[in-house]
């Protein structure tokens, strides 16, 4: 088991706890952990942006040169082949998904890093009396 030092306001060590290994005993998974985010983020986002089919933008229906002596190929309205609207952003085309496997590795995953980074300290400085029975 894991034991991690306790620490008061002063950070002086009061004492050391010992960690259950089932709970923060698992391996840090970078990898899960960065995806878990990815996977919240894209969850708060409203994913309401769009842009404009080719026809739903608004344009005056005039052939943009002549049908005949150009040279060029024929060309209706507006079927422009690197148009901004070819490459645009769709409503809710970047879904995330994450697995179930992997949103229950998450917890244990995220609880392993706690365990590397956490300072521990009391509860004796929020001057909460002794339990009297």
């Amino acid at each position: 088991m894991p034991t991690v030092d306790v620490l008061d306001l002063n950070n002086a060590k009061v004492g050391e706890i010992e960690l259950a290994d089932a709970v923060f005993g698992a391996e840090v998974n970078q990898d899960l952990l960065y995806e878990s985010v990815r996977h919240y983020l894209a969850g708060t986002r409203a994913g309401t942006h769009k842009v404009k089919t080719r026809h739903e933008v608004a344009g005056s229906g005039k052939k943009l040169w002549k049908q005949k002596g150009t040279g060029r190929a024929r060309m209706g309205s507006c079927a422009v082949r690197s148009a901004p609207w070819r490459y645009g952003p769709r409503t809710g085309a970047a879904r995330l998904q994450l697995q179930v496997a992997a949103q229950d590795a998450v917890g244990s995953a995220a609880l392993g890093a706690f365990r590397e980074v956490a300072r521990w300290r009391t509860e004796d400085y929020l001057g909460v009396p002794a339990d009297r029975s």
